[in-house]
């Protein structure tokens, strides 16, 4: 088996780069749903993307064929994610639909999100970043985990949001919240063990509902962010059958807002990664036409031996 798009050369770090414009991708893939060695960037786009078993079928001829499950294929080596990138994943805008076995996103290096709108499920992390995350724009719902060795997010340098919706449930045992540094306010909490396909809101003081969604999955902790939350004001979080009371006594809400790159059962605050797979280039080859960095997230070094891509 095959990731759906794929891009690498282990010879030049300067290649090994995806890049979509925009168009229409269907992808069921039992690997990978996109992945490059080096620079990851979508600006534009429709994607539905499938990784893994989950018990999905991929079109062959109009005849649905089903996908052997993974777990006969597995070795130490796969990867299940939906979108991966070795050095930089950059996300400027699209729709997407992401069902992924793994980490529904995941940079080994920075990941940036600056528009589009996502509807991610993830088995593993939500969104995994090596080093930094930032959160400009768009809006992204996401169930993440349900086991208690992944989180919503999972990154070891910083994440901040400065814009857009996040709003995401999945499981408490590894919860890490967006950092201080964020300039929109951001919520984090655990809401007790919830059941999936209840309703999860956000009301401010009046009563008045500024943002809800549905939980795909039970979950134990969420995170939302969005840009009526302020500094100063009282808030509802209604999650299945909990109800909270919330002041923003600052700008992050939730013990985890410090926990950048902190360990995490011992382990080095990387989860428990997989070796094998793509090598990913420096980072320092010139990008194509049209990729750029994300702002003011400058890229960590990767190191030589940037094996734990899984």
């Amino acid at each position: 088996m095959f990731d759906g798009i794929h891009a690498e050369n282990t010879d030049d770090s300067s290649k090994g780069f995806v890049y979509l414009a925009g168009g229409t991708f269907d992808i069921a893939s039992q690997q990978d749903g996109i992945s490059a060695s080096a620079w990851l960037q979508a600006d534009d786009g429709t994607y539905t993307i499938l990784t893994g078993a989950s018990g999905a079928s991929v079109q062959n001829g109009g005849e649905e064929m089903p996908m052997e499950p993974a777990s006969q294929k597995e070795t130490d080596t796969t990867s299940i994610k939906g979108m991966k990138a070795s050095v930089q994943l950059v996300l400027k805008g699209g729709t997407y639909t992401v069902d992924a076995e793994d980490d529904a996103f995941h940079s080994n290096g920075n990941l940036a999100v600056s528009g589009g709108t996502y509807t991610l499920s993830s088995g593993d992390d939500g969104i995994h970043a090596d080093s930094n995350v930032t959160i400009s724009g768009g809006k992204t719902y996401l169930s993440g985990p349900v086991n208690s060795g992944n989180g919503i997010l999972d990154y070891n340098g910083s994440a901040v949001v400065t814009g857009g919706i996040f709003a995401a449930s999945g499981s408490s045992g590894m919860a890490q919240n967006f950092d201080s540094s964020s300039t929109q306010g951001v919520m984090m909490m655990n809401v007790g063990e919830q059941e999936e396909g209840g309703e999860l809101a956000l009301l401010d003081s009046s009563g008045t509902k500024l943002i809800s969604w549905t939980a795909e999955k039970a979950y134990s902790s969420m995170i939302v962010s969005c840009p009526a939350i302020k500094e100063g004001e009282t808030y509802t979080i209604k999650a299945g059958t909990t109800e909270q009371s919330i002041t923003m006594d600052s700008l992050v809400y939730g013990s985890d807002s410090q926990a950048r790159g902190n360990p995490r059962n011992g382990e080095s605050g990387k989860g428990d990664r997989k070796e094998g797979g793509m090598k990913g280039g420096q980072g320092e080859g010139q990008a194509p036409e049209n990729m750029e960095k994300p702002q003011g997230n400058t890229p960590l070094d990767v190191p030589e031996d940037n094996e734990n891509t899984n």
